[in-house]
Order: C-alpha cells, then sequence, then structure tokens
C-alpha cells in the first residue's frame, strides 16, 4: 500500500503473509489509535442491482448480523440507489466486472479525521447465491458462494477491520465461517470479529447476549486469511478416527459402544463472559440436533469474548445402534435457555457417523 494515497484496499482474495492470533485494525496512522469512524453508525447505500427481493433480502440480513452484536457500532441502509460511484463522498455498495477477486472494501480516511468513505464491491462473474441451503453452497459441496457470508466480511472492512489469519474468523475465509444444524447454513459475526469491533468502538448500552456453536474450525491460514476446515472425531487416545465423504460432508467411521471425543467450535458473541453453559451431547437420526434427540452426555464450559474455543468432549456411543446406518452426534449449547439471547437458532450442530 502507497502510504502517501488515503486510502486502503481490501480484497475478499489470497493476501501476502502475515500472522496474527486474533482480530486485527489498522494503526498505520502511527497516533497510537486504531483507524475507525468517527461517529458509530455509518449510513450505506445500495444500488438498484439490490432491488431484486432475493439480493436485497440478503444483504439486509447481512447488515443485521452486524447490527445484532454487543457493540455500539451500527449501519443504516438505504436501497436503490441508481447513482453510486467510487469516491463520491457517500458510502455505496454495489455489483462490478473489474474485480479479479470475489469482493473489495475501498476505505478512505485520513489520519487525523479516521474514515471519511467506504464503497464495497462484488464482483458480478464469480458463482454466487442468496440461497443457504447447504447443498448449493461451496462450504457444503455445493458450487455456489454465499453472497452474507462475504458480504458480512466485507462490512466488517467497512467497520474498520483488516484480514485476521490466526484464529477462527469471519475476516478469514468467509464461505467456512458459517454454521448448520438441519438442511440450511447460516451466517454470522462470530467472536472474534465481535471483540474486535467492540475494541474499537465500546458496547452499546442495550446489553446483548449469544453463544454459538459450530462444526468448523481454524486449520492454518494462507497468507492474510485463517483457513477453516470441519471439526474432527478422536478416538478415546485422541487419534483422528477415519472419514470419507458424502454429500459434501464428513462421516466418521465408529463402533457400537466406543469411547469417542466430538470436537465442536463454541464462540461467545455477546456482551459478557458466560460462565456454566450446559453441553448436551445427542446421537440422532438426522442432521437437525434438539433436546428431543437422545442423549448421551454433557459437559460444562465457560466463554469470554475473546476468541473462539474449540474443544473436544469424551462421550461413549450407543452400543443399540445399527451396523452401516448414518447418525449425527450432535452438541446443543444452553439447552435450558439459562442465557436470554438475541438469537437462539445457533446453539446446535453436529458431526456425521457411521456405525461400523
Amino acid at each position: 500500500m502507497n502510504k502517501t494515497i488515503p486510502a486502503i484496499l481490501f480484497l475478499a482474495a489470497a493476501g501476502t503473509s502475515q500472522t496474527s492470533l486474533a482480530y486485527t485494525v489498522y494503526w498505520g496512522c502511527g497516533n497510537g489509535e486504531p483507524l475507525k469512524w468517527k461517529t458509530n453508525e455509518v449510513h450505506l447505500r445500495a444500488s438498484t442491482q439490490f432491488d431484486n427481493p432475493p439480493w436485497k433480502r440478503s444483504l439486509a440480513t447481512s447488515i443485521a448480523r452486524w447490527n445484532q452484536t454487543p457493540s455500539s457500532f451500527r449501519f443504516t441502509v438505504h436501497y436503490g440507489d441508481n447513482n453510486v460511484a467510487l469516491g463520491n463522498g457517500q458510502n455505496e455498495i454495489l455489483w462490478v466486472t473489474s474485480l479479479e477477486a470475489p469482493a473489495a472494501t475501498i476505505t478512505l480516511y485520513s489520519c487525523s479525521g479516521g474514515i471519511r468513505e467506504t464503497d464495497i464491491l462484488f464482483n458480478v462473474q464469480k458463482t454466487w447465491t442468496t440461497s443457504m441451503s447447504k447443498r448449493s453452497l461451496i462450504s457444503y459441496g455445493g458450487t455456489a458462494r454465499p453472497f452474507q457470508t462475504t458480504a458480512i466480511h466485507e462490512l466488517g472492512h467497512a467497520a474498520g477491520l483488516l484480514h485476521t489469519s490466526g484464529v477462527y474468523n469471519i475476516m478469514g475465509a468467509d464461505w467456512t465461517h458459517i454454521f448448520s444444524n438441519g438442511r440450511t447454513a447460516k451466517s454470522y459475526v462470530g467472536e472474534d470479529a465481535v471483540n474486535g469491533v467492540v475494541s474499537m468502538y465500546g458496547l452499546a448500552s442495550v446489553i446483548v447476549d449469544d453463544v454459538s456453536v459450530t462444526h468448523w474450525r481454524h486449520n492454518g491460514n494462507q497468507g492474510l486469511y485463517s483457513t477453516h476446515g470441519r471439526t474432527r472425531l478422536f478416538d478415546n487416545d485422541g487419534q483422528v478416527l477415519n472419514s470419507y465423504l458424502h454429500e459434501g460432508e464428513p462421516v466418521f467411521l465408529v463402533s457400537r459402544g466406543e469411547r469417542v471425543q466430538p470436537e465442536f467450535t463454541y464462540e461467545n458473541n455477546g456482551a459478557y463472559r458466560q460462565a456454566g453453559i450446559n453441553l448436551d451431547f445427542y446421537i440422532s437420526t438426522n442432521d437437525y440436533i434438539s433436546r428431543y434427540d437422545r442423549k448421551i452426555g454433557d459437559d460444562l464450559i465457560q466463554l469470554g469474548r475473546d476468541i473462539p474455543l474449540t474443544r473436544a468432549t469424551l462421550v461413549q456411543i450407543p452400543y443399540d445402534l445399527t451396523s452401516g446406518k448414518i447418525y449425527y452426534l450432535g452438541v446443543l449449547m444452553d439447552g435450558s435457555n439459562n442465557i436470554s439471547e438475541i438469537r437462539e437458532d445457533n446453539n446446535a450442530t453436529y458431526i456425521a457417523i457411521q456405525i461400523r
């Protein structure tokens, strides 16, 4: 980046090497302060290309995800802007054909005045989907990139976050920062990015609590970007069990009565530390985990609002399951609803298993 030009370009593609242990913000002005907006509310203008209902709903959902965090920072949006242009003093969201990357955010700033304009660009030539049906998504063996996760990533840049490589994070490989319980996947901001925005803008006056669990984990980095893989199933001694892919998802081979350790990633996306969070483990005949499934174990964790916790817990596979059949070993967080959460649809997920 040329420091004499007051702009930062963020691309949703691989970058140069950088190591980060948590959220990353821009400190380039040398004044000891992260680069951010001087206001806690930023107004965006979406081009008429987003007037199509599925795209409008998908963008609105992505913006709502940020507005559901405990940070005092908020986006507002105006749709139907037919006069979008870069560098025109307005914050705009538009489709373009001039990108190699799937998306980019161009942020204009001054070191004395902070961020003064941001423009989010999406490459119309890439294969996108507004559907969050798992089978359509590249995250689950499909062919399309989920628009919502990329939009949340770019909105993170618009708020002032940089790419992150060291933890499971939406500011890394966004299409694998996602959770699923059942046939659909859902987008979210995630603990580390929430922590970053709270660090810049502070907490909102209204307390927001939320915990979540996913079957994705941090497994490395590609330059500036964290990379994510599916969580694993270990045997009693901590060795990863054999698996195969079925409909784009891993299925682990287990024996009846075997003691295994399912691994999941737990996050605190809310305002304050949560102590004594109940985890209940279940066996289900389908990939939607609920308290009506067969319980096989439990655990107790606590979560600060810092970085995601990827953790394995020892449980035992029942002896009476059918050989050759696929089951789903799942977890449910806070099944007793002890935490008053802003959303309850992100508290359960699964790992697929097959009985040998």
